[in-house]
């Protein structure tokens, strides 16, 4: 699927990641948490995605099993850069597998429910974690925003025609919180616009 993407010209990137859930402990306290694996030099370097880290550093591209907690999260587990914490889960075929990851940062997704769950790992600890070499999507990252239902209808053409059993979904359908950010202040400037007409009127 990522060569038949990449020969499209409007692609600037395609970025692997796995997301999976469960339950981080610290021998002491578990939570629950919502997790993702990506492969740092793609998803930072090539794809330029941005990090906002509150402390420590963010993931090596390869090396011992490293986590990034969300700062709330971080919090809960009185964890630090440097401790040491057990991620379990579910496999894809439904047992239950675990990993130890050192703690090499903290970061900031801007919503706190999020923060308070969320936790980032490389790839391939999640894969080892959910006993699977698969992703759970590949983003792709346009040259030009402009061009995302052109390049989605496209595409979904070249991989339906090599076969390939995939579906494309734009940023569009994964971005509620955006809509209804947009959609308050439209209203609201809106309304605003409405009473200094009345009052030039």
């Amino acid at each position: 699927v990522r060569e038949l993407v990449a020969t499209d010209p409007r692609v600037r990137a395609i970025v692997p990641r796995l997301d999976f859930n469960g339950l981080i402990s610290n021998g002491d306290k578990s939570l629950i948490f919502v997790g993702r694996g990506v492969d740092p030099r793609n998803e930072y370097d090539v794809a330029g995605f941005k990090l906002s880290l509150r402390d420590g550093r963010r993931l090596s591209p390869s090396g011992s099993h490293e986590v990034l907690l969300g700062v709330g999260l971080a919090r809960a587990m009185r964890a630090t850069p440097g401790d040491r914490l057990t991620l379990l889960s579910q496999t894809v075929d439904g047992a239950i597998n675990g990993a130890d990851v050192d703690v090499v940062g903290t970061y900031t997704t801007g919503i706190k429910e999020m923060d308070d769950r969320a936790l980032i790992v490389r790839l391939d600890t999640a894969q080892r974690i959910l006993d699977t070499a698969a992703v759970s999507k590949l983003v792709v990252l346009l040259q030009r925003t402009e061009e995302t239902f052109a390049a989605q209808r496209d595409l979904q053409q070249i991989l339906d025609r090599s076969g390939q059993r995939t579906e494309i979904a734009t940023w569009s359908e994964f971005a509620p919180f955006y809509h209804q950010v947009r959609s308050l202040f439209s209203g609201m400037f809106t309304f605003l616009g409405l009473i200094i007409v009345g009052v030039v009127v």
